[in-house]
């Protein structure tokens, strides 16, 4: 425990409340500890190895922050605290979990149309996001008579990008005036 976790008395701890252990702990702090490492690190003049530094230091820290995420309880989250951890997910790179805690949240606020129309917008984005254009397409079609009146600008826009990921130029026009209408 670092010296300001005593201070404050925080206690990093696993979902059953007990202690992590040592290597959890130096999981957990690895992605930190590597920017800190590589700061000011002498390189060859070739800024190539650069991009592999950060990308690496990226794909070490999704499975991270999956686990992180996975033992998140969202289901006492209200309106607001769930949108704002699917943000999260989607901006963390964990375009499936954000799926399935999007499809959660549709079922439990269906009744608060603000939230339905952005998470419908996040959902389509995600699944383009994992190169499932069709998808996304597929998910809104099967929605779109329940939440006609949660239409917005953001959807509109994922889906004429999901309209040209497939090749439909002709329905990702009309679908982006629709999008620029609103």
């Amino acid at each position: 425990q670092t010296l300001g976790k005593m201070l404050l008395n925080i206690r990093v701890v696993d979902k059953n409340s007990n202690y992590i252990s040592v290597a959890k702990a130096i999981l957990r702090a690895l992605p930190f500890a590597l920017y800190i490492l590589l700061n000011g690190l002498p390189v060859s003049d070739s800024t190539d190895l650069y991009p592999s530094l950060i990308l690496g230091t990226i794909l070490f820290s999704i499975p991270i922050l999956e686990e992180y995420y996975s033992h998140v309880d969202y289901s006492k989250f209200n309106e607001m605290e769930l949108r704002t951890f699917i943000n999260e997910l989607k901006d963390a790179g964990l375009y499936n979990s954000c799926i399935n805690v999007s499809k959660y949240g549709l079922d439990k606020y269906s009744d608060v149309d603000d939230f339905v129309g952005s998470i419908l917008a996040l959902i389509t984005s995600a699944y383009r996001a994992i190169g499932q254009a069709q998808t996304a397409i597929d998910f809104w079609r099967s929605y779109q008579n329940d939440y006609r009146h949660c239409e917005n600008a953001m959807l509109y826009t994922s889906l004429a990008a999901a309209y040209c990921d497939i090749g439909n130029y002709e329905t990702a026009k009309k679908t982006a005036d629709k999008s620029y209408a609103m």
